[in-house]
């Protein structure tokens, strides 16, 4: 039997179906004839694929991206842009944010180009456009129909979230393009059936970008990890045994005697951010069933914030993050513990279960809803900051860029900005197309953005960009027969 169920946030006046329901009912009702009209759809040797070189993808991209760069430059700076800039030009490096990141996006280009600012930016566009520009080579290498390489090459250079987030040196961009080089590695390692791999430039290629993909997020071995499990399938198991060793021994000689070169300072006291799951469960159960908890519940929460302050400021589909720098006592939830949070919240769902899950639903909706989330993309912008670093882009170019991403949003927002949506259409084809083999080369996505899910603290979209690089290499595979792959 199928159901929906609606929950509505009281305090935003705004209704959420639950993501998960609403594919309950799909499957129910609608997945036998969905995945009948999936197994029909083939993307073997095609006569009709496109005959164009790596070198004209990457001209295509980057005049393309080139308009967004004199649009919106210097690029965007958002509070954390600031502080590593700072910290390449001061060489005082912090691993709040991954140093290695903060070398390579800003440290690298602003050295290159005698600490240019404009250089930071268009580090990135041209990093990008030479990554992209080898994922379509490597589909079109193999003969795929030319509509579906036009088509997917569209949805992602036309993207109103490509051209928002691309303007942000964030670390969530370059491993969004890492994990494309990744997983593109991966489809050609699978598609030559470990012939690559036995190439020595490419498998040193393979651990480093993997390595560097692995420390650009701190989170990122959910993704990196993964990809070695189809290696067996293709290479000899001492093989994928060496090269995981020389994986390990990279991400060990870049956190250890290169930071220690560089003298990184290490943050302590990550509770808050490791912890933004829990504390949203709690924040919602203390807005909306406050009468059903316990005096330890309340005693706690209220340390954080009052009462009053709580209703005010938290937001169902923003989590802890809406409250966070809204005069919550950070210092205390560190001082408190993962361990000590962890307690509060099962204490929540016991004693209010319904608004606990409300907490849990309203936040992971990011990643499993298909509204994707409620405000739509966020702008391009630079804060007030003592850097120096002002905005000296075109403006009507800007404002024409602007008008087009509020006009593709309106209309076709869910392809374009849904993380839901995207994990829905790969697992229709995986499903549609099982083999194991295909469900292995899947998972490092999946691992990452559910498991992402968990750590989240609010409404941050940016995490989870790589979804949208990796899934048209991702939907070749699928889509290819296995008697189709040489």
């Amino acid at each position: 039997m199928s159901y929906v169920i609606v929950y509505v946030d009281v305090s935003d006046k705004k209704y959420f179906v639950s993501a998960l329901e609403f594919f309950l009912i799909v499957s129910a009702y609608y997945s036998p004839k969905i995945l009948r009209s999936a197994r029909k759809i083939n993307i073997n040797h095609s006569e009709s694929s496109l005959n164009i070189s790596f070198w004209k993808i990457f001209i295509i991209t980057l005049s393309i991206l080139l308009i967004i760069y004199i649009a919106r430059y210097p690029g965007s700076f958002s509070p954390d842009s600031v502080n590593q800039y700072k910290q390449a030009v001061t060489e005082n490096f912090n691993d709040h944010h991954p140093v290695l990141h903060t070398l390579f996006a800003f440290y690298l280009p602003l050295k290159l180009f005698n600490g240019w600012l404009g250089s930071i930016f268009l580090f990135q566009i041209l990093f990008f456009a030479v990554s992209i520009s080898y994922t379509f080579s490597v589909i079109i290498k193999y003969s795929a129909p030319k509509k579906f390489i036009i088509l997917i090459y569209l949805y992602i250079i036309l993207n109103p979230f490509t051209h928002s987030i691309i303007t942000y040196p964030w670390k969530d961009v370059s491993f969004s393009i890492t994990a494309m080089l990744a997983i593109t590695f991966n489809a050609e390692i699978y598609l030559t059936r470990g012939e690559w791999l036995k190439n020595l430039f490419n498998a040193i290629l393979y651990i480093l970008i993997i390595s560097a993909c692995t420390i650009f997020r701190h989170n990122a071995i959910l993704f990196t990890l993964p990809l070695f499990f189809i290696l067996p399938y293709f290479v000899n198991k001492r093989f994928v045994i060496l090269l995981f060793a020389a994986f390990l021994s990279v991400i060990f000689l870049i956190r250890y005697p290169v930071y220690e070169k560089l003298n990184v300072k290490f943050p302590t006291g990550r509770v808050v951010e490791i912890t933004g799951l829990p504390l949203s469960i709690i924040g919602s159960a203390v807005v909306r069933n406050p009468e059903k908890l316990s005096n330890e519940v309340l005693n706690f929460a209220h340390r954080i914030l009052s009462q009053d302050m709580w209703e005010k400021n938290f937001k169902f589909k923003d989590g802890y993050n809406s409250t966070k720098w809204r005069g919550a006592n950070n210092k205390f939830i560190e001082q408190a513990g993962w361990q000590k949070v962890l307690n509060v919240m099962f204490k929540c769902f016991i004693q209010a279960p319904k608004a606990s899950l409300m907490g849990l639903l309203g936040l992971t909706d990011l990643v499993f809803g298909i509204l994707g989330p409620s405000e739509g993309a966020f702008s391009s912008g630079i804060i007030e900051n003592d850097q120096g670093i002002e905005y000296h882009g075109i403006k009507i170019l800007n404002r024409i860029m602007n008008f087009y991403n509020k006009l593709i949003i309106a209309f076709i927002k869910y392809p374009f900005w849904s993380i839901g949506f995207i994990n829905l259409v790969i697992l229709i084809f995986l499903l549609a197309k099982f083999t194991f083999k295909k469900f292995i080369f899947v998972l490092p996505l999946y691992m990452y953005n559910f498991g992402t899910m968990l750590l989240l603290t609010g409404n941050d979209i940016r995490f989870f960009y790589c979804s949208f690089l990796v899934m048209p290499i991702i939907l070749f595979i699928i889509l290819r027969d296995e008697e189709a792959i040489s």
